[in-house]
């Protein structure tokens, strides 16, 4: 929810959230697919020029 625009999407990479937390990118993914399985975030994910784009949204719903 930290790295959200107001509306609950967040664009942050693997890198930058593990800098912030202070762990690996592995670390990140395995967490991130968690949170996903228990369908607190959805995510989706396409091809860009230069790599790929992450989109994810937070399901405040299922939060709060």
């Amino acid at each position: 929810m930290e790295f959200n625009n107001n509306t609950g999407d967040c664009f942050i990479s693997d890198k930058a959230l593990a800098e912030n937390f202070g762990v690996s990118e592995s670390t990140i993914k395995r967490e991130i697919k968690k949170l996903e399985e228990m369908g607190l975030i959805e995510r989706d994910t396409k091809a860009v020029k230069g790599g790929k784009e992450r989109h994810m949204k937070a399901n405040s719903a299922k939060i709060e």
